[in-house]
């Protein structure tokens, strides 16, 4: 019997299945190996950390023009660090900006420090922003408010120019210096209500040169008060030769400086008052009751400098501070004057404070 013919051999291609990894009842696969870290990471950490550092040079910025005010110096160097937080939270911004899209195709893995670094920046960009703002608006309101009598100072030259003739008198008791010993003998009694906390002096009250006001004082209309003692030390004459390095010019032409000295100490309450001050609450008078032309300096002038209460200001606490004012020698500045707005102290709702000598 023929034996049968062997079945043909059909080649079949054979795939190459995948492989698969049991893993036993009760442990779980081991997690695939992580990516390493590359460039594109760097990125958005960089814009993590750029943000977060113009974030808080921009709020340190804040506190430090909040705490100490807008005003000269300090001002100038907010302004300087909210616009370097400005320029910081944009160079954040724009790196993590770049880093987000190689984040999207997975070239990156750190998305939650990138996406925070933008939003740091962006915060810091905004209070930069704001802040400059705002401080560079109250800093030349400030400026311009008390520079007001800047433009005048050559005004007062013709008024008292021409009183010297109505009222010789005054010009001839104002050389008599040995008067002010006399008028300063009650000084030493003016102080002594103050550790004991008298009574304010009442407004429109005339003190002699060495007198002593008991004022309450506040610097601001939604800031509480604080008890000061205010006295007018001396009004010393200086030279022309004193203000050459200002060039002013015929501004100064036939004036003087003469510097209005006080003494300031605090009272009850006295803590409310650090780093305020009393620009444009004190003044220089003239024979005839006006106000003398007052010459605002920026910077340092160690003739005669105006002060800030001072930081820790409290209770016993004392400071002096000086004004620089501008007269005519045939009328000179023979006293001074404290007003104060919105208080029993202002000049169109109430009298002021006076000081003769």
């Amino acid at each position: 019997m023929p034996r049968p013919a062997a079945p043909r051999a059909i080649p079949v291609l054979a795939r190459k299945a995948p492989a698969v990894v049991h893993a036993p009842l009760g442990h779980p696969l081991p997690a695939p190996p992580a990516a390493p870290a590359g460039p594109r990471d760097r990125l958005g950490l960089t814009g993590f950390v750029l943000g977060a550092a113009a974030l808080g040079l921009a709020l340190g910025a804040a506190l430090l023009v909040a705490a100490l005010g807008a005003e000269g110096a300090v001002a100038a160097v907010g302004l300087a660090a909210f616009g370097l937080a400005g320029l910081v939270a944009l160079a954040g911004a724009v790196l993590a900006c770049c880093a987000v899209p190689r984040l999207r195709r997975r070239e990156a893995t750190n998305g939650a420090l990138t996406y925070t670094g933008l939003a740091l920046s962006g915060v810091a960009l905004l209070v930069s922003m704001f802040g400059t703002a705002a401080t560079a608006a109250t800093w030349a309101w400030r400026a311009s408010d008390a520079a007001q009598a800047g433009p005048a100072v050559p005004a007062p030259v013709e008024e008292p120019a021409a009183d010297p003739s109505q009222s010789p008198a005054p010009q001839e008791s104002e050389p008599a210096e040995p008067a002010p010993p006399a008028a300063e003998a009650p000084a030493p009694a003016a102080p002594a209500p103050a550790p004991a906390g008298g009574e304010p002096t009442p407004p429109g009250a005339v003190l002699p040169v060495g007198g002593t006001a008991t004022i309450d004082y506040a610097p601001l209309q939604d800031k509480p008060a604080g008890r000061i003692h205010l006295r007018l030390d001396s009004i010393d004459t200086g030279t022309p030769e004193d203000l050459a390095s200002f060039d002013l010019g015929d501004r100064a032409l036939g004036l003087v400086p003469q510097y209005v000295r006080f003494t300031v100490t605090g009272g009850p309450g006295a803590s409310n008052l650090e780093f305020s001050s009393l620009i444009g609450k004190l003044s220089g008078t003239l024979p005839d009751g006006s106000e003398a032309a007052e010459l605002t300096v920026y910077g340092k002038f160690d003739l005669c400098e105006q002060q800030f209460f001072p930081q820790g200001f409290t209770e016993g606490s004392t400071f002096q501070t000086c004004l620089v004012m501008m007269a005519n020698p045939a009328a000179p500045v023979s006293g001074a004057m404290f007003e104060n707005y919105d208080s029993p102290y202002d000049r169109y709702d109430g009298q002021p404070v006076h000081w003769r000598k």
